[in-house]
């Protein structure tokens, strides 16, 4: 009986040594997968830290349907004129956005008029949404801005530049304003001349109508001013218009003549002074 038991025991011995190492084994196999957890729990973390930088400081957005890996590898490799020009949009939209709604929020009815006449609530979103692009080349990106919304923001862009710099140059609250947009109007005419834009048709303000736009009343030629443009510059206009019968009193499109084509003059539309309109 004593042998039976002491074999009985041995076995038990036996046993727990069997489960001793199935739980060391076990054990061991939970650690490493919690390191695991862990590893890919930071390197979540990571990968959440770095798109958020990528998004508020650079303003680039992955795709939904685009692997990150990837997307980062496009952002590396980015070919043409938009490597450079990204980074120059960028540095002044951060500058604009600010001063913007510095104006927006404080300034004075004047003031308030002046952002709706240049349309800069539509330039500020759209300025937003391009920097976050990625192009294939540049043709990729001509095409962007030559689109129904892109071609709107490049207008009213090149616009408000001209129309801050002619009609309000004493506005106190609008001078850095208008300093960064001839900035960038300066730094989109030299990439569109590298995209091979040779030429932008840009009728100047409170000057003779240009002789290459059409005379086509109610297309390229508006006789009707903006209500707004006029109760806000009524006086430089009849002044102007004491020397001068007939001039351009803004710009609505502007004229893109690339290498091979200027046909563009069919694209340009102004609102040509009409005195009875500027009683």
């Amino acid at each position: 009986m004593i042998e039976r038991l002491e074999g009985e025991n041995r076995d038990l011995e036996e046993k727990l040594h069997h489960l001793e190492k199935q739980w060391r084994s076990e054990k061991t196999r939970v650690e490493k997968n919690r390191e695991k957890i862990q590893t890919l729990s930071h390197a979540e973390q990571t990968l959440q830290t770095l798109q958020s930088v990528l998004s508020k400081r650079f303003r680039l957005i992955k795709p939904k349907d685009t692997d990150f890996a990837h997307w980062t590898t496009a952002l590396i490799d980015q070919k043409g004129i938009w490597n450079w020009l990204q980074l120059a949009l960028l540095g002044e939209l951060l500058i604009c956005e600010p001063i913007f709604s510095h104006i927006k929020k404080g300034g004075a009815n004047k003031d308030q008029d002046i952002l709706n006449l240049l349309n800069l609530d539509s330039i500020m979103t759209y300025w937003g949404n391009l920097v976050g692009q990625l192009f294939e080349n540049n043709d990729k990106l001509w095409e962007y801005l030559r689109d129904k919304d892109g071609s709107q923001w490049l207008n009213q862009l090149l616009r408000a530049d001209d129309v801050l710099n002619t009609y309000f140059p004493e506005e106190k609250h609008f001078k850095l304003l208008s300093q960064h947009l001839s900035n960038v109007n300066g730094i989109l005419r030299a990439a569109l001349l590298e995209m091979g834009i040779t030429k932008i048709l840009a009728p100047k303000l409170l000057e003779k109508v240009p002789n290459y736009v059409p005379a086509k009343k109610g297309k390229n030629q508006i006789y009707t001013p903006n209500p707004l443009l006029r109760k806000l510059v009524k006086e430089k206009v009849q002044k102007r218009l004491k020397e001068m019968p007939q001039f351009v009193v803004d710009v609505q499109r502007y004229g893109f003549c690339t290498a091979g084509n200027c046909d563009a003059a069919e694209d340009v539309q102004v609102f040509v002074s009409n005195p009875a309109e500027w009683e």
